[in-house]
C-alpha cells in the first residue's frame, strides 16, 4: 500500500465501512463504501464525496480489501458520478445518514449518491 494511500485511510477525514452479505448462505465482506471530507470549494464545513467498490462474485471476483479501498476511495475523489449498484442502495443510504452524522457541519454529496440510486443496468431489471 502507498504511503498516500496509507495517509488517506488514516485521515480523521476519511470514513470506511465494508459491506458484508450472504454468498452462498455464508455471511461474506462483499464490498466497502467510503466517505471522503473534501474541504476545497466554496462550502465553509466542506462537502463529504462518497465511494464504493462491490467484489462481483458471479463474475469469478474474489473480495479483495486493498483494490476495492482503491476503487472507492477514487469514485470518491472522483468528479463524476458512478452510478451505485442496485445491490448496496440501502447500505449506501444508511452509510450516507453516517456520513452526516460523522462529519458534522459538513453537506454530503446528493449529485454523487442519488444519481445512481434509481438506476440499475442488469439485464431485464425493472428498476429505472
Amino acid at each position: 500500500m502507498t504511503a498516500e494511500m496509507t495517509e488517506i485511510l488514516n485521515s480523521p477525514e476519511t470514513l470506511i465501512q465494508f459491506v458484508v452479505k450472504k454468498v452462498n448462505g455464508q455471511p461474506r465482506k462483499v464490498g466497502v463504501l467510503v466517505g471522503r471530507l473534501d474541504k476545497k470549494g466554496l462550502l465553509e464545513n466542506g462537502i463529504v464525496r462518497l465511494g464504493w467498490s462491490r467484489a462481483n462474485f458471479g463474475k469469478g471476483d474474489v473480495f479483495n480489501k486493498r483494490e476495492a479501498l482503491n476503487i472507492a476511495i477514487g469514485r470518491a475523489q472522483a468528479r463524476e458520478t458512478v452510478p451505485v449498484c442496485h445491490s448496496f442502495k440501502k447500505d449506501m443510504l444508511r452509510f450516507r445518514d453516517r456520513c452526516e452524522r460523522y462529519f458534522k457541519g459538513a453537506s454530503v454529496s446528493d449529485v454523487l449518491v442519488m444519481s445512481g440510486y434509481n438506476k440499475c443496468n442488469r439485464p431485464g431489471c425493472s428498476v429505472t
